[in-house]
């Protein structure tokens, strides 16, 4: 009789003592044994206001620097006519390529953003912008001078969609509107003081285009002939 109480229990037709369950569960590791894992929930960390000082800082400039390099070469058009005998059509590309290749890339290196991660295409946008932005400043001629401003426009592109982003990931709901309005007023702040640098600029590095220009100005208010004679 037990040698056939042992068939059956090998072949499954008849259960252990304690039931199927028993059967499964190891030795020692029961539902609540010594075994058994224990799940710990954690409160999320309030976020660092130090840390949300700076993010909001380096966003901010970063956004400052963007908006200064479109506004910064409308008072400097003169100095660049003079300094490579450009033509007027040469100068506007010059002074609008980069806005141009900005709007055209936002939504694009926007979304590249979000697949490949907001802190390599920020910091890739900001080495770009740079290294461009240096290009620019040393250009010897109009072509690349307008080539400089392309990849501006392009690092740019990288650096803007990627601020308000952080601020939303980062910042908690009530001081989100915040954050964002200071955003927003640092990038006008940028185009007030990119065309105030480089007006200071223009004048203090090349006197003689500013008085040639000045010189321009005066003589045609004192010509007798005026627009509509033309």
């Amino acid at each position: 009789m037990r040698n056939t109480v042992c068939l059956f229990r090998k072949s499954g037709l008849v259960s252990p003592p304690g039931g199927p369950a028993a059967a499964r569960a190891p030795e020692g590791r029961g539902a609540h044994g010594a075994g058994a894992r224990s799940v710990h929930l954690t409160a999320p960390v309030p976020p660092d206001g130090r840390r949300l000082r700076a993010i909001l800082l380096a966003v901010s400039i970063a956004l400052m620097a963007v908006i200064a390099s479109v506004s910064g070469l409308n008072v400097a058009q003169t100095h660049l006519a003079v300094e490579w005998g450009a033509s007027q059509g040469t100068v506007l590309w010059i002074v609008n390529v980069y806005p141009l290749v900005l709007a055209a890339l936002l939504l694009p290196l926007g979304a590249l953003g979000d697949r490949l991660g907001r802190r390599p295409v920020l910091v890739a946008g900001l080495v770009l912008s740079g290294a461009a932005s240096a290009v620019a400043g040393l250009a010897p001629s109009a072509a690349v001078m307008t080539g400089a401003r392309v990849a501006a426009g392009v690092g740019a592109a990288m650096i803007m969609p990627i601020t308000p982003a952080v601020i939303t990931s980062t910042f908690p709901a009530e001081q989100r509107g915040r954050a964002i309005g200071l955003r927003t007023g640092a990038a006008g702040g940028g185009g007030v003081l990119g065309m105030f640098l480089s007006a200071q600029l223009d004048v203090r590095l090349f006197p003689e285009h500013g008085l040639a220009a000045g010189s321009g100005c005066s003589q045609w208010r004192s010509s007798p002939v005026k627009v509509w004679e033309l």
